[in-house]
């Protein structure tokens, strides 16, 4: 018999992105803490939306999904409004888990043992100086009131450099059976198919690189499966192209069958060697 650890109680996820059908590492990591028993339950809480939307939904057996209302922009004053929006429900929890910076930082001085989960280096993203600034301010304050921070092993040497603080490791993972009980759909256009899985951003796609890899004779069709929020431009540049198909977002528990029916998958994320001189 095997000693499990204790439960982390009631944990409150800020997350960056909302609740959908198109699962990103938020939905995994609630309901994997729950079905897993490290958690007794999520309280998910979207990005705040200008409408006021105060509906709670239950999309997964212990997972109670919030949206808070943003009054004002977040420059000025919204974000502090939000956190006073949310105080009576995080007074319930027991853990702060935080994928936003600016929310998470306004929220820190509640009292709550907070995780700042570092998904990506935002300050080398193209930010307005107001959200660069924003920004640093946030991770200096989660830098100091975060109980525990976690990253991959590039971020981790940055948050060494910048702060002084040593972040645990959090390797990427997939659902390994899932893809082997999978059955691959039908896939349109010519063979050989190559397949890019995820949200489209101008910021993470090499578009430079997938316009090269699509005018090769020796690519059948690309298949570009997810939701789009390409610019203008870049949006225009793939879908000239004919032998490009853009299929929008699917069902994460689709996802799979997508990946399994295809020949070739790619990553064709931009490489950024350094983080900006913070």
């Amino acid at each position: 018999m095997t000693c499990r650890e204790p439960s982390l109680g009631r944990v409150a996820l800020i997350s960056l992105e909302p609740w959908d059908e198109v699962w990103r590492r938020n939905q995994h990591l609630s309901t994997r803490l729950v079905s897993g028993g490290w958690a007794d339950s999520v309280l998910f809480v979207n990005p705040a939306v200008k409408l006021r939307h105060r509906a709670r939904v239950s999309p997964r057996p212990g997972v109670d999904v919030r949206t808070p209302h943003l009054v004002l922009p977040r420059h000025r004053g919204g974000i502090s409004l939000v956190a006073r929006e949310l105080r009576p429900a995080l007074r319930t929890c027991d853990l702060l888990w935080i994928n936003d910076a600016g929310l998470g930082a306004a929220c820190a001085g509640y009292g709550l043992p907070m995780v700042y989960d570092v998904t990506d280096d935002w300050r080398t993203s193209r930010l307005s100086p107001k959200d660069l600034a924003m920004l640093v301010r946030a991770e200096d304050v989660l830098s100091r009131a975060a109980t525990t921070i976690v990253c991959s092993s590039v971020l981790q040497e940055r948050w060494r450099n910048r702060y002084g603080a040593e972040a645990i490791i959090v390797q990427n993972g997939a659902d390994v059976a899932a893809h082997r009980a999978a059955i691959p759909i039908s896939l349109p256009g010519s063979a050989p198919h190559l397949l890019y899985a995820g949200s489209l951003h101008a910021e993470r796609l090499d578009v430079d690189l997938l316009t090269q890899i699509v005018a090769s004779k020796r690519v059948g069709t690309l298949h570009l499966v997810g939701p789009n929020y390409l610019d203008e431009h870049s949006f225009k540049r793939l879908h000239a192209m004919s032998n490009v198909i853009f299929h929008g977002p699917v069902n994460h528990e689709s996802v799979p069958r997508w990946m399994s029916a295809s020949d070739l998958l790619l990553s064709p994320h931009l490489m950024r060697a350094s983080a900006r001189g913070f």
